[in-house]
């Protein structure tokens, strides 16, 4: 009698480029141009026009931009030349750091070298400015706000309807075919009639997991 075999199917981020989602390259291009990044009252960032309604955009993004770049030079520096391309992940991990070094929430004695460095160039995106809504800005503030935009725009990126999915049509294939001397579960005899949504629920994807997980708190993933 046929025996079932199961088959796990793992793929990469780039699995969703053909379906014409944004790629790591993109996203990260997004957040270093800041052009369509909105800043709302409620503390949240998202894509669209800054124009339409009141929102507080032309306080914040300016300032995380520029606090990108800048962190951007060190993690350029760390790597060997043309080793590793310096992507919105990297923004987070350094962000994130930053801030927990400055609330206090980990101990970290390798950042304070870190945050020593690039003060003077932050400084002047600390001085409260012309119509300004926020209380005097912190280093903190700067990095928690920083961390907060990645994080809202990397997950409405990625919350986009794919266009097309017919690059996934291997994997429909795959499933249907024989292993040795068994079969699997799709391709089963009496199995046939199964719907096309059953099949499918046996496929799992995986893409940038870490970055949709659930928050513990605001800022903060694990």
């Amino acid at each position: 009698m046929p025996t079932s075999e199961k088959i796990v199917f793992l793929f990469g981020s780039g699995i969703s480029i053909p379906a014409e989602l944004p790629s790591t390259e993109d996203i990260t291009q997004i957040l270093l141009r800041g052009e369509g990044i909105v800043r709302a009252t409620d503390g949240t960032y998202y894509l669209g026009d800054s124009q339409s309604g009141y929102n507080l955009t032309d306080e914040y993004v300016p300032r995380v931009k520029a606090f990108l770049e800048r962190i951007k030079l060190e993690i350029d520096a760390f790597y060997p030349e043309d080793s590793h391309e310096t992507n919105y992940e990297d923004f987070y991990y350094m962000a994130s750091q930053i801030r927990d070094c400055e609330d206090g929430e980990y101990d970290n004695p390798a950042i304070k070298p870190l945050i020593d460095k690039i003060y003077p160039d932050i400084k002047p995106l600390l001085d409260k400015r012309e119509n300004d809504t926020h209380y005097d800005w912190t280093l903190l503030d700067l990095a928690a706000e920083s961390a907060n935009c990645i994080r809202d725009v990397v997950w409405r990126c990625l919350l986009r309807v794919s266009k097309r999915l017919d690059h996934l049509q291997l994997i429909k294939r795959r499933i249907c075919l024989p292993i040795g001397n068994s079969l699997l579960p799709s391709a089963q005899p009496g199995l046939a009639s199964r719907s096309q949504s059953s099949r499918q629920s046996r496929i799992r994807f995986m893409s940038r997991p870490h970055l949709l997980e659930k928050c513990n708190r605001r800022g903060k993933m694990y």
